[in-house]
């Protein structure tokens, strides 16, 4: 299952971003570079949408996720990166 979701949500970045897992169905994403916010809307609004599709499982049966998505940019955000 997470190994779907990872797939899923390194389908919608570009080459130069980031994605990890960070513990239990937690992931981060770095995006590099960003010229502005709205470019960040986009990627995360890309993320949501692909997510509306249900996880077929191995013995087909469908689970379907939900996510939230917090955004934070630096150096609006933190003092450092």
């Amino acid at each position: 299952m997470l190994t779907i979701i990872a797939d899923r949500i390194h389908a919608q970045l570009r080459e130069s971003d980031l994605v990890a897992h960070l513990n239990g169905d937690e992931f981060a994403m770095l995006l590099v570079p960003i010229n502005n916010t709205k470019n960040v809307l986009q990627i995360a609004d890309n993320i949501i949408d692909c997510m509306i599709q249900p996880v077929i499982l191995s013995n087909d049966e469908r689970v379907m996720t939900s996510l939230s998505i917090s955004i934070a940019l630096y150096p609006d955000h933190a003092m450092t990166p």
